[in-house]
């Protein structure tokens, strides 16, 4: 058995109250009890760069040893398949601890919305769905609470952000008077598919590579199996479904190695 630091930091790609945050703090709350010597684990806010900035440290920074972690943007390994620039990182190398969840953002649209449709983007997944989807992007919005306040000034008429059921914890009044209302799905291609593939990577947990996971995932698999976890997870509006270990590391793998005539496809109109 290792023995663990005391304080573990578990690194946020989100500012506080977005959907990363939440599960960042649920994480932290319910995954000590499961460790050796129940370690206190410390959020700490990271936003930026659509979670390049958590990604690159956590990869180049964070300490090897088990006492950092942080939630991974599935986007960024996305970013990582398509040679986005200041990408300093390997996906795959990561040392992925798990998702509490597969359910991704759900496109919504504002009650009285025409087109053009506006739709906000922090991220080039962002942008590359949008256009796919015929929307008009609008760029330049540093984190998904950037994007919904947004959308409440009415600068924008759709976003992906959220699941359909965390909606009802981040806005529930937009839910209730049916201000909001999920857009239809476009036609499926390759670009979409490699687009909502992220959303498969859930709300992933990573530490950086080489570092010791093995009873961070043995707790991981505990926690999310926990009651208690599984009620304050509802309360947040996430439908739990966790993918541990390296069924996680699969899924990375499986966007890594798209096809280039996708992946061409995608930076195309992303440039």
């Amino acid at each position: 058995m290792r023995l663990f630091a005391a304080v573990i930091s578990l690194l946020i790609p989100s500012d506080p109250g977005g959907n990363y945050d939440l599960v960042g703090r649920l994480v932290a709350r319910h995954l000590p009890k499961h460790l050796p010597g129940q370690p206190v684990i410390v959020p700490q806010n990271m936003p930026g760069a659509g979670g390049l900035i958590v990604a690159n440290h956590l990869y180049n920074v964070a300490p090897r040893d088990g006492s950092v972690v942080g939630l991974v943007q599935g986007s960024v390994v996305q970013d990582q398949a398509l040679g986005t620039p200041n990408v300093r990182f390997d996906a795959a190398r990561f040392s992925w601890i798990g998702t509490p969840t597969r359910r991704g953002g759900v496109t919504v649209l504002w009650h009285t919305a025409k087109p053009p449709i506006l739709f906000g983007a922090s991220n080039v997944r962002h942008v590359a769905y949008g256009k796919f989807a015929g929307y008009e992007v609008i760029k330049g919005y540093r984190t998904a609470v950037d994007i919904v306040l947004a959308m409440g000034r009415r600068e924008i008429d759709a976003m992906n952000v959220f699941a359909w059921s965390e909606w009802a914890i981040h806005r529930p009044e937009w839910v209730r008077d049916r201000l909001i209302v999920p857009a239809p799905a476009p036609p499926p291609s390759p670009p979409l598919d490699f687009l909502m593939a992220g959303d498969a990577l859930g709300r992933p947990l990573a530490a950086p590579p080489g570092a010791p996971i093995d009873e961070l995932t043995t707790a991981y698999r505990k926690m999310v199996a926990d009651p208690t976890f599984l009620a304050d997870a509802l309360k947040l509006g996430l439908d739990v479904e966790p993918v541990i270990g390296e069924g996680l590391s699969s899924l990375v793998r499986e966007v890594l190695a798209t096809p280039r005539p996708t992946i061409d496809a995608v930076n195309a109109v992303i440039k």
